[in-house]
């Protein structure tokens, strides 16, 4: 067993969606890793799109999942992550830059659906999921 990697918020939302929840994506990943690392941005994310019905579900999950906070350190990673960008004439949204620079300040991969918002960024192991 792993000891932690970080999620992205489109595999929560996977979780949710998935008729079969013990085959889901999220499911697997609890079985391979002791420890789920998520940022406060993809927690806002989650939040921002809340329904009533999944309330009780996203409560649950706050139950096992490790919230991490933006501090100083996650600011100078997410700052040299968009003057790297900024070189390679690369744009991605401020709330994908955060998630990554939290994510390296702990030093573990990222699990994501959409690669494509992460692999921009220099030094990030990323793990594809479908």
């Amino acid at each position: 067993m792993s000891s932690g990697i970080f999620i992205d918020s489109c595999i929560i939302i996977n979780h949710w969606r998935t008729p079969n929840r013990d085959s889901s994506i999220l499911s697997q990943i609890r079985q391979k890793h002791k420890y789920i690392y998520i940022s406060v941005i993809t927690e806002y994310e989650i939040l921002n799109g809340m329904t009533e019905s999944f309330q009780k579900y996203w409560d649950e999950c706050l139950t096992w999942l490790i919230v991490l906070p933006v501090d100083q350190i996650v600011v100078r990673y997410a700052s040299r992550i968009k003057y790297q960008l900024k070189i390679k004439q690369k744009t991605i949204d401020i709330a994908d830059i955060l998630i990554a620079a939290t994510a390296l300040t702990i030093d573990v991969p990222i699990a994501t659906i959409n690669r494509r918002h992460f692999e921009q960024i220099d030094g990030l192991e990323i793990v594809s999921l479908k």
